[in-house]
């Protein structure tokens, strides 16, 4: 049997274009390979491409007030008033 490149994968992200083959060993084995390759491919353009996750001081100071008030209320003891029936 003729060891050719029978697996072949191509990746479109975005504007790349990223193509992954393997050329050695069984099907399975080749499998494997182009799996870990694009893997690979698809680990580097979400590093490359990942927009950090900032919060805005707006927002942090607002979840910061409310857990403020939160804290306050449950800190308070909740007094009811009774009347006494004569």
């Amino acid at each position: 049997m003729e060891a050719s490149s029978r697996v072949k994968a191509t990746l479109h992200l975005g504007s790349e274009t990223y193509i992954a083959h393997a050329n050695e060993g069984l099907i399975s084995e080749q499998l494997c390979f182009v799996k870990e390759q694009t893997m690979s491919f698809l680990k580097d353009f979400i590093t490359k491409n990942n927009i950090p996750n900032d919060v805005p001081d707006e927002l942090e100071e607002a979840d910061s007030d409310e857990d403020e008030e939160e804290d306050e209320m449950l800190k308070k003891p909740h007094v009811t008033n009774s009347k006494s029936q004569s």
